[in-house]
């Protein structure tokens, strides 16, 4: 029981970290390019990592 439920949620943390790697090197270009932009990029940001505990 427990290990189909393991076995289905796995990969889905991989592609999470993954996609917050993702947006970890994006929030940084955006930094180089644009301050004012920042603020909500990461409110989302920090909205996907709460989403993911």
């Amino acid at each position: 029981m427990y290990l189909s439920i393991i076995a289905q949620i796995a990969p889905k943390l991989k592609s999470a970290r993954l996609l917050l790697k993702q947006l970890k090197q994006i929030n940084t270009l955006v930094n180089i390019h644009t301050k004012p932009k920042i603020k909500t990029f990461t409110k989302t940001f920090t909205f996907v990592k709460l989403a993911m505990r």
